[in-house]
Formats: C-alpha cells, sequence, structure tokens
C-alpha cells in the first residue's frame, strides 16, 4: 500500500480553501438575512431564479390584463348609463305619439314636433359620445363623430364601420379576447331622404315622426294623425333594440368580473410561489448563520495553528 505524500504547504493551502468557503458561506448568509432573500446572485439558485423571472414575467401579464379589464367595465358601464338615457327617449317619444295621435290641435302638433326635434337631437349627441379620446359608437372609427347631422334637411347619416366589421377587441387573458363596443347603426339608425332613403332604429323612426308631424301639422285630419301614431310600434321595435343591447352590456360585465376574479385568484397563487422561492425563512437563516459563524470561527482558529510560524512570532 503507498500512501500520498501531504506536505505542509498542502496542508496550509487546503485550510485557506476551506476558510475562504466558510467566509463566502458566512457572507451569503448575511446578504440573506439583510436582504430578506434567497436569491440575491444568479449564482444562488439558477433554478429557482429561472422560476421566479417566469413567474415574475406572468405576474405582469395579468397585471395587464386587469388593467384591461378595469378600462373594458369603465366602457361597458357608460355604454348602459347611455343605453339608459336613450330608454328615457324612447318612452318619452312614445307619449308624444300617443298624444298626437288623439284630438290635438295643429299648435299642439307643433310643440310636439318641437319636443320631438329635441328628443332626436339628444339621441344623436348619445351615440357621439366619447369615452376618453374614442367615439363609443363608431365601430373601429373612433376618431370621429360617428353620426352626421344636417339639421336643414333633418337628416342622421352613419358614417362609422358596421357590423361585423366593427369590433374593437380587448385582450383579457392569454389569448382571449371579447369585443366591448357596437356598431352605431344597429343600436341608433340613421336616416337619410335618398335615393335610396334609409329610415332605421331610432334615429330613423324619430326623423319619420317629425316629418309626419310636419303633414299633420299643415293638415290635421284623422288620416294624418294616424300616419302619426303608427310609429308607436316603430318604437316599440327600437326599445327592444335598446334593451336587446343593453342586456349583452350585462353579460360582457358579467364575463369581465368572472375573469377579473379568476386574475385575481391566480395572481395569489402566483404570490405565494413567488414568497416560497425568494422569501427567507429568518428563523432558519438566523439559526444558520449563528452555526456558519461558529465554523467559521472555528476554522479560522485550525487555520491559524497549521500556519508556519514566521519571525514575527517571536518579537
Amino acid at each position: 500500500m503507498t500512501f500520498g505524500r501531504i506536505t505542509t504547504k498542502l496542508m496550509t493551502n487546503r485550510s485557506i480553501e476551506n476558510l475562504h468557503l466558510n467566509l463566502k458561506n458566512l457572507n451569503d448568509l448575511q446578504n440573506k438575512l439583510s436582504s430578506g432573500k434567497n436569491i440575491n446572485t444568479p449564482s444562488d439558485d439558477p433554478i429557482g431564479l429561472s422560476r421566479l423571472l417566469s413567474l415574475d414575467e406572468t405576474m405582469k401579464q395579468n397585471e395587464i390584463y386587469t388593467n384591461n379589464i378595469g378600462t373594458a367595465r369603465s366602457e361597458l358601464s357608460t355604454t348602459d348609463s347611455l343605453l339608459s338615457s336613450v330608454t328615457n327617449i324612447v318612452q318619452r317619444a312614445n307619449e308624444l305619439v300617443t298624444q298626437a295621435g288623439g284630438t290635438v290641435d295643429s299648435d299642439g302638433l307643433q310643440s310636439i314636433k318641437e319636443e320631438m326635434q329635441q328628443l332626436l337631437n339628444q339621441t344623436v349627441q348619445i351615440a357621439n359620445t366619447k369615452f376618453g379620446d374614442k367615439y363609443l359608437f363608431g365601430g373601429l372609427r373612433t376618431t370621429d363623430p360617428p353620426f352626421v347631422q344636417n339639421t336643414t334637411t333633418n337628416e342622421t347619416v352613419y358614417q362609422g364601420t358596421s357590423a361585423p366589421n366593427e369590433k374593437r377587441e380587448v385582450e383579457i387573458g392569454n389569448g382571449v379576447t371579447i369585443s366591448i363596443n357596437f356598431a352605431g347603426d344597429d343600436v341608433f339608425g340613421e336616416n337619410t331622404a335618398g335615393p335610396p332613403a334609409v329610415q332605421t332604429g331610432i334615429i330613423g323612426t324619430l326623423a319619420q315622426t317629425i316629418s309626419d308631424l310636419d303633414t299633420a301639422i299643415a293638415n290635421p285630419t284623422d288620416v294624418n294623425r294616424k300616419a302619426v301614431f303608427q310609429h308607436v310600434a316603430d318604437l316599440k321595435d327600437d326599445l327592444d333594440t335598446i334593451l336587446s343591447t343593453q342586456t349583452t352590456v350585462g353579460a360582457l360585465v358579467n364575463r369581465l368580473d368572472l375573469t377579473e376574479n379568476r386574475l385575481s385568484e391566480n395572481e395569489l397563487a402566483l404570490s405565494k410561489e413567488y414568497g416560497a422561492i425568494q422569501d427567507v425563512d429568518l428563523a432558519k437563516v438566523i439559526s444558520d448563520l449563528n452555526f456558519q459563524q461558529s465554523v467559521f470561527q472555528t476554522s479560522l482558529a485550525a487555520t491559524s495553528k497549521i500556519l508556519q510560524p514566521t519571525l514575527l512570532n517571536y518579537l
């Protein structure tokens, strides 16, 4: 059997290496204690660091989704409020049309016409509402008013994008988007003198009612009054359109709420995992630090006995 020769120099080098290693371990524990983090440099835990970076990226993306949901909900809430106002307009228009079909004289019909014109103007104003820097009901065309009104001819023309090319998408999850806007002509309609003439939605109904009121004012016969009264059925259809749109708005808001709740739960789980990897266990670190300090002191004492004495030791 042969034995390797252990020299004083070898013992000295190994002792110094162990001393440096113990000093490094002590320094690492002190860094963890002062920073409160398990990973302060990539070399501390490469695998853990990779997972932390992945978690951080996911949490940042979820924050973007959450912000998108908040903005989308605010826009939809504004849309719902505007549609409620249009509902009131339709109901008031129905009352006026019913009155015009009765025994109102020409002056009464004129008053009804003037109020009906105000209802039309108010509807167009609502249809041209902006949310932030974009028009709500212009489809993909958000920088210009979707409805252009000619008060001289009583024409109101829609100039936004129509279905199915009106959808503005909002991303609320990884690869998950929803449409949060509605084509203005689908909701409010429009009216033109043509050719071809277009009379659709509440805008078309109000404009046509005003035109029929003009005729009734000039010649308030039962026939002309009946022509005005017939718009009651049109107003009912317009109301159904508004209410249907509001139902869709409500469904979209519910979906946003459910998605936001899921993101919140996911965020909690991700934060918990992040903390389990990165946050130090203070009790354990303090215990390890005390132990490592003892190891270092012992190592330091042992190394000092191995190092060769010099002339300084005898002075």
